[in-house]
């Protein structure tokens, strides 16, 4: 018997959350930290946060409202997108 695992994504472009990847169109609201407290809430057993940021500038904001995601999940998070250095990691 194998365990079964739903895993939201959400795309995080210019600090909201868009329906896709090339997609600019917001899904929901937009708000990425009320989705991912939705989606903790509804029982989901992680979430996926895939940072479609063009820029550095950008790419910095987005890190933070990751960073933020994070302290405040009661599920695991997972990250994505634009990982280019060391420093993204940590």
């Amino acid at each position: 018997m194998h365990d079964k695992w739903m895993i939201p994504c959400l795309y995080l472009d210019q600090g909201r959350a868009v329906t896709g990847r090339g997609q600019k169109e917001l899904f929901q609201d937009g708000d990425v930290k009320r989705l991912s407290a939705a989606y903790s809430d509804g029982g989901a057993d992680g979430l996926l946060l895939f940072d479609l940021s063009g820029t550095d500038l950008e790419h910095e904001a987005a890190i933070g409202t990751i960073k933020e995601i994070c302290q405040a999940a009661q599920i695991p998070v997972t990250a994505a997108g634009n990982v280019k250095r060391v420093e993204d990691v940590k």
